[in-house]
């Protein structure tokens, strides 16, 4: 059975709509880290990457993920 999802300007963080179902990636397949106006795109591959939009996040939340990002990956312009 297929997932379906929202358009990203809709949606929080990255998952699906079946309760039943859920996807992890770990840290170290995250190659590399793209920061954008809206967001970060965290890339498990050469094509397929996790979007993290900013406004899904406070200022307190934003503060913490960069400092992760700082610990984990470096971050592409």
């Amino acid at each position: 059975m297929p997932t379906r999802r929202t358009p990203h300007r809709d949606r929080g963080p990255d998952r699906s709509s079946r309760s039943d179902h859920r996807s992890e990636v770990l840290w170290t397949a995250v190659v590399r880290v793209v920061e954008t106006d809206s967001g970060w795109l965290l890339y498990y591959g050469s094509r397929h990457a996790i979007s993290v939009p900013k406004d899904a996040l406070n200022e307190d939340q934003e503060a913490q993920f960069r400092a992760l990002l700082g610990t984990r990956s470096p971050v592409a312009a």
